[in-house]
């Protein structure tokens, strides 16, 4: 089934013996640049995100937010029944889409039905194997660095992650609000690494 979004990590490396399936019961949905979600957005189905950025976190008092994970192209954002102890890429409170985004909707009891009746599609090997990868690597490295105390490494995280998962250029605001830092520090920040580490631009320079 031609897809324009099928070249996502998840759905790029699906077992072919499913894919079909997953496809013909796929619900695309939108949601637009700078749209607030909670958290509990997806309940009831399992969701993964094709197309576009999003990070999640806890409001502050101050009106702010403070980031406690990223998910990009291919990355679980929704469970299902199927998987209701599985941690998806976006733990807290609120989701902010940082950019235009593009969901891919299934059926909560559609995936347990697949995942439980044929077993050897290796389905559900394969969305625990996807979600791990994605959570527990790049999981310790967020919470290292934008939740920790340095914030040129915080900064440097968050340019690095978007260059290695394609992200198109973002403001400086962006960035800053992805790395728990002021705009101010964010700006200089980056200035520095320009100069001193111009490879972990090197997508956005090309775009």
């Amino acid at each position: 089934m031609n897809c324009p979004y099928s070249d996502n990590q998840f759905c790029s490396n699906m077992p072919p013996a499913v894919k079909d399936q997953m496809c013909a019961n796929c619900r695309i949905r939108q949601i637009n640049k700078g749209q607030l979600l909670n958290v509990n957005y997806w309940d009831g189905s399992f969701v993964v995100l094709v197309k576009g950025l999003l990070i999640a976190g806890y409001d502050e008092p101050d009106g702010g937010m403070f980031v406690t994970g990223f998910a990009s192209d291919g990355a679980i954002v929704g469970n299902s029944k199927a998987f209701k102890n599985l941690k998806t890429d976006l733990q807290g409170r609120l989701i902010n889409c940082i950019t235009k985004c593009t969901t891919a909707v299934f059926d909560e009891d559609f995936v347990y039905d697949l995942c439980s009746a044929v077993p050897h599609n290796n389905l559900g090997t394969y969305i625990l194997m996807s979600s791990l990868k994605t959570y527990w690597v790049e999981k310790e490295e967020i919470t290292r660095t934008v939740n920790g105390k340095d914030a040129r490494a915080a900064v440097r995280f968050v340019i690095k992650y978007c260059n290695d998962h394609r992200i198109p250029q973002l403001t400086h605001e962006q960035i800053a609000l992805m790395s728990n830092r002021a705009r101010p520090t964010t700006s200089r920040i980056i200035s520095d690494l320009i100069r001193e580490e111009p490879e972990i631009f090197s997508f956005w320079s090309s775009l």
